[in-house]
């Protein structure tokens, strides 16, 4: 028992191990932490990248089609000039017309698009045998996908997402948090079977699946999405309590690809600034039974008002039922976003509330400023998150590692504080960085990140994440042989390299 609820613990450090069962999260290979100046994308993917909000995404998949062009004829194509001896006074040779080339069929590159990612990392745990027994470790994870898109026709499409992660973590676990990857971030929205565990031995894991398969159709106003697909409803960036079908971890390098969830949605336009949608997602238990308990129906209506966008979202998500909001917009160069909502536990589904006295009605709320300073493509921001349920001491942080809901982010305190930012230093090389820090216990994680272009579509990632904070404690309870002193102070120190490529 005490293992399972030290990898809990552990979630928010750098390749930390994954809970049975989490949310996050996606490889959405979605990998870095959004730029704040920049308005989410609400719509299939998360749309943010390295940590600290390096420049857009260089994925292919997300550029649109450009048609192909003719090639010009050659010179031995056009049909022979007319004998000029036979031509009436005063009547003009014909054109010459080009021959057309035969249709070619379509090629591999205009179906499929892919990306490969690389990435290993060197650990440094604190010389703890009791909590750490392995002692310095690494990381090593590798993940290829597969991607479609097609329009069926002129009002319905189809999307595809195939992945192949093998992966080599410390625990043997799956790598989450920092460097999550398709396989390892699990969901208790996403059927499991849809994934094939071909190697699972010692350290190493090996899987293939479906990330997503979505069936689109839109009818005027109206967009119905049915299959599994990402969802998205947070405006924050490192603290996101509105995300809740597989968040990010807040240290997460890579959110290229936001991870799908199984659902259904339909929305619909009203007028030119307002809309609304209906999102049902199935849920299921350890076993992969779908149960109402654990699934989620969430309504959402959105309107701009006075330059901000203005959102209000009610519903059940696993095992408790919300209500909030959420507002994001600009006062002259300062963007602001904010968002937020309170929870009513309902671990049994049955609509009774709470049977347990330590499930009590919570607030949770994140929001800040942010600035694109435009020297250097630079940003800033910041943000302050409040989780009412968090524990107030961090001998409590083990209890509330107990008592996570399935999709939110495992956060252990009440008060959290963090900053990003981001500058390019020249044109092909960008850093990046980012700090969290507890409010409760003092402790923090600081990344930084330098990201190099390689090419038009490649990018090389080198980083490291730095904790600090009081560190674990040996004691003589058999029953708690480890006490924690701080959140953050248990994360490795950590040094890491990504490659990354689309094609």
């Amino acid at each position: 028992m005490l293992t399972g609820m030290l990898a809990v613990v552990l979630a928010l450090a750098p390749g930390s191990e994954s809970p049975a069962k989490p949310e996050p999260a996606a490889e959405a290979e979605p990998d870095s932490i959004p730029d704040l100046g920049e308005l989410p994308d609400l719509g299939e993917l998360d749309g943010r990248t390295t940590v600290g909000n390096p420049p857009p995404s260089k994925d292919p998949s997300d550029q649109p089609d450009q048609p192909d062009q003719p090639e010009p004829a050659s010179l031995g194509e056009l049909e022979p000039l007319p004998d000029l001896g036979t031509l009436s006074t005063g009547t003009q040779p014909p054109v010459p017309k080009a021959v057309p080339d035969e249709p070619e069929g379509e090629r591999f590159g205009d179906i499929f698009t892919g990306s490969i990612r690389v990435v290993g990392a060197f650990l440094h745990f604190d010389d703890i045998p009791e909590l750490f027994p392995a002692g310095d470790d690494a990381l090593v994870a590798s993940v290829f996908r597969l991607m479609a898109k097609r329009d069926l026709g002129e009002h319905i499409g189809i999307e595809m997402n195939y992945f192949l992660d093998l992966s080599r973590a410390p625990g043997g676990g799956n790598a989450v948090g920092a460097f999550g990857t398709a396989g390892s971030r699990g969901s208790v929205y996403r059927y499991p079977h849809l994934v094939y565990q071909a190697w699972d031995q010692g350290n190493v894991t090996g899987s293939l699946g479906l990330d997503r398969f979505v069936v689109d159709a839109s009818a005027g106003p109206v967009n119905i999405a049915v299959g599994r697909f990402p969802i998205t409803y947070t405006v924050t960036g490192l603290l996101t309590p509105n995300d809740f079908f597989s968040p990010f971890a807040a240290s997460a390098v890579n959110r290229i690809y936001k991870p799908g969830v199984d659902a259904i949605r339909v929305g619909s336009a009203i007028g030119m600034n307002s809309s609304v949608e209906v999102v049902g997602a199935m849920g299921y238990d350890d076993g992969g039974v779908p149960k109402w308990a654990q699934s989620g129906l969430l309504a959402r209506a959105s309107t701009v008002r006075w330059g901000f966008e203005w959102a209000a979202l009610g519903g059940k998500v696993a095992e408790r039922w919300v209500a909030g909001g959420s507002t994001q917009g600009d006062v002259g160069p300062v963007s602001l976003r904010a968002e937020g909502h309170v929870g009513v536990p309902d671990r049994d589904g049955d609509g009774r509330g709470a049977e347990d006295e330590d499930d009590a009605i919570h607030v949770r709320l994140s929001g800040g400023p942010s600035l694109n300073i435009g020297w250097r493509n630079s940003t800033v921001g910041a943000e302050y998150a409040f989780v009412s349920d968090g524990a107030r001491d961090p001998e409590d942080y083990l209890t509330r590692a107990t008592e996570f809901y399935p999709d939110e982010q495992p956060l252990l305190a009440r008060h959290y504080v963090g900053v990003n930012g981001g500058i390019e230093l020249v044109p092909i090389l960008y850093g990046s960085g980012f700090m969290l820090v507890n409010g409760n216990d003092g402790s923090g994680l600081t990344g930084l990140s330098l990201m190099y272009g390689l090419a038009d579509e490649a990018d090389l990632i080198a980083g490291v994440f730095v904790p600090w904070g009081a560190d674990p404690a040996v004691t003589t309870d058999p029953m708690m042989p480890i006490e924690l002193r701080s959140e953050l102070g248990v994360s490795p120190l950590t040094v890491y390299l990504e490659a990354r490529a689309f094609f």
